[in-house]
């Protein structure tokens, strides 16, 4: 039997399998029928992402996920692709210096209106004219603030920090998720005066530095009123127990991940106070921690449904049956996580994007260094 005398619904299907852009216009170029069928399959695609030789081929194919080699950037052959993807939500431009700022406004022009762009080099504000239908930025640094952008802008992925940058951040009107990957330095200057209204998740990895640096972040809570998620990543850090925020009711998941090497001055973080009704809690590696205050954490947090102690090496299996214990006395179910932290490799498309603007699902029991760029809310 040869290929052609397949219906169209399984030529198709073969197609599905075909996790490169490059085979799939390959494929359209065959004839007219298969021209049509690969339109098809281009057409329910959503993420466009690149992929390095030294990395792994991915080994899950999605219906709606393609991919393509890092060098077709060199022969400027991305700039064409995505024009036969007409649904194409979120892409990655995997090598941004192969790709001036001025093509990639004229890819943004001319191709599909996505939503979501991850290119990890500084977007000159020359080029606003071209972003307004981004909501979903991954980038190395923002150091202007886009003027198209500021009601568009819902999700920032930001590599490195720069003095000014929650400033920046404050003049977006719709920010609904920040992530700063390596906010540099302990103390946080600069705290816009203009609140991040509508901040649901806030994630920042504080870089290590040669000496133990006291972190302040009751000044920048305060200014994110309807926080309801948050997650912190301390190298060398501790955190101040000088400038704590205001008491504050959305705040329900927490995630501190500590330097196992450096000792926190407190086992349980007094700014944990400011959030009485967490219902979600990790605390890992957390040197300081023990079963003791196990214990007092579920006493202290009536709502706690979630305790992730993982990595925290003085914790034993006596914890368990303490945890057990309180969830009968106290009739709470109380899902507890402990022992090893290991690195879990997600899939190329995981590491990059999760469906749904869902913390617990789909960032709560990531490594920091395993958080998702984009959190893409699906309506």
């Amino acid at each position: 039997m040869h290929i052609n005398d397949l219906p169209n619904e399984l030529i198709l299907n073969i197609f599905k399998q075909t996790p490169w852009s490059e085979d799939m216009i390959s494929c359209s170029k065959v004839c007219h029928r298969w021209e049509e069928l690969a339109y098809q399959r281009l057409s329910r695609i959503e993420y466009l992402l690149g992929v390095y030789e030294y990395n792994e081929d991915p080994t899950i194919t999605e219906d709606n996920v393609m991919y393509y080699h890092h060098n077709i950037m060199q022969k400027g052959y991305l700039e064409t692709l995505v024009q036969y993807i007409p649904n194409l939500r979120i892409l990655e431009i995997i090598d941004a210096y192969k790709m001036e700022p001025e093509f990639l406004a004229l890819l943004l022009q001319h191709g599909p209106p996505i939503k979501g762009l991850r290119y990890l080099r500084r977007i000159p504000g020359a080029i606003d004219y071209a972003l307004d239908h981004l909501q979903m930025i991954s980038t190395n640094c923002l150091t202007e603030p886009h003027v198209t952008l500021i009601d568009t802008l819902q999700q920032v992925y930001i590599v490195y920090s720069i003095e000014r940058t929650l400033e920046i951040l404050s003049c977006f009107n719709c920010l609904k998720r920040v992530h700063i990957h390596d906010f540099v330095g302990g103390k946080i200057s600069r705290i816009p005066s203009r609140k991040f209204e509508k901040l649901k998740i806030l994630e920042l990895g504080f870089k290590s530095s040669d000496t133990i640096e006291r972190i302040c972040l009751g000044s920048l809570i305060n200014v994110c009123p309807n926080l309801k998620s948050l997650y912190i990543r301390l190298d060398r850090h501790q955190i101040s127990d000088i400038d704590l925020p205001d008491i504050t009711m959305f705040v329900e998941d927490v995630v501190l991940e500590y330097d196992e090497s450096v000792l926190p001055d407190d086992a349980i973080p007094p700014i944990l106070e400011s959030f009485p009704n967490l219902k979600n809690l990790a605390l890992r590696r957390n040197s300081g921690l023990t079963d003791y205050e196990i214990r007092e954490i579920l006493s202290n947090w009536t709502q706690l449904s979630t305790l992730d102690v993982r990595g925290s090496v003085n914790i034993t299996p006596y914890a368990e049956s303490i945890v057990e214990k309180f969830s009968q006395n106290y009739n709470r179910e109380i899902n507890f996580f402990w022992g090893e932290y290991s690195l879990n490799r997600p899939s190329v498309r995981e590491a990059l994007i999760c469906a749904g603007f869902d913390f617990m699902s789909n960032v709560f029991h990531r490594q920091f260094s395993q958080v998702p760029s984009f959190l893409d809310d699906i309506e």
